[in-house]
């Protein structure tokens, strides 16, 4: 499964990420910087954020095929970066042709350019994946994230409590929400110091500890729950494809429709958010996911909501 993540990009030379991104034989290395005028394949990330999104990915969707798009040279700048429009996302469509994107950042106002790759994304049953907020606090839901045809994800604990810094739920809206508190995950080692390491805005650094010695990070926000969702979703395509005969769904998880049935068959209610718990479910139908995920699948693929 190709996935896509438009982030500040990624340490490759981190040993968590080298021993597990493999890009030798695809399209651009599965690396392209968009912030730059020049292209570059040479993979960086001057923030952290990137790389701990990917570490999540990486970790929990070990078999997708990453591609990476350094849309912002910081988290922060997320908000105003003059290079976030369009351009990346029409290239992981268009180029990469991947199965699904990941973008752990909010913007202010609605783009015209990310509108319009937005919908060609759906008419490519290419799911999209926002963080739901990109500033740390319980304001409305950002763009894209709040576009209908983008897959919203706020955060929980892991206990599936919502996180204190979500947006309020929408009303009539998918308020989809997955483990995004204390998570940890790959950070670059930088040299002088990390310029990273103070709080910032959308994403809480609780702690800091080396892994098998290597820079790992526990980090919150909207932005970390996001990539869980993009490895979950990305798994269970894959599961499909390999197991298409067991499944027999007319409708595929990889398609809007398809994603909106899984996950709501993947979560529980509360409070207006549709908290994914893929271990039980709605009515506990994947209880027993190690044994009959094929028909659990199946049934919540043809569910009408």
């Amino acid at each position: 499964i190709k996935v896509a993540i438009l982030d500040t990009g990624i340490d490759a030379t981190h040993p968590f990420v080298k021993k597990r991104w493999h890009r030798s034989d695809i399209m651009d290395r599965g690396y392209r910087d968009f912030v730059s005028n020049v292209v570059n394949t040479t993979p960086e990330d001057q923030d952290g954020h990137g790389t701990h999104v990917a570490g999540i990915i990486l970790r929990f969707a070990p078999n997708a095929e990453l591609y990476i798009a350094r849309i912002a040279e910081t988290n922060e700048s997320c908000q105003k970066d003059k290079y976030i429009n369009g351009k990346a996302l029409k290239h992981a469509l268009d180029s990469w042709e991947v199965d699904m994107v990941s973008m752990s950042f909010g913007l202010t106002n609605e783009d015209p350019e990310i509108k319009r790759q937005i919908l060609r994304a759906y008419e490519k049953d290419v799911p999209l994946f926002a963080a739901a907020c990109n500033d740390g606090s319980r304001k409305a839901v950002s763009y894209p994230a709040n576009h209908i045809l983008v897959y919203c994800i706020n955060a929980c604990d892991g206990d599936g409590k919502e996180a204190f810094f979500n947006p309020p739920a929408r009303p009539n809206s998918l308020n989809f929400s997955i483990l995004g508190m204390n998570v940890q995950s790959a950070w670059p080692a930088f040299e002088g110091g990390d310029p990273a390491s103070k709080q910032k805005k959308g994403c809480f650094i609780s702690q800091e500890k080396v892994l098998r010695g290597t820079t790992a990070k526990y980090m919150s926000g909207t932005s970390v729950a996001t990539p869980f969702a993009v490895a979950l979703v990305a798994s269970v395509c894959a599961y499909e494809r390999v197991n298409a005969a067991l499944v027999s769904s007319e409708q595929k998880v990889k398609s809007h429709e398809g994603v909106k049935k899984l996950l709501k068959g993947m979560s529980r209610t509360v409070n207006g958010f549709d908290t994914i718990v893929p271990w039980d479910g709605r009515g506990s139908r994947f209880k027993d996911y190690k044994v009959i995920f094929a028909d659990s699948l199946r049934f919540t693929l043809r569910e009408q909501y």
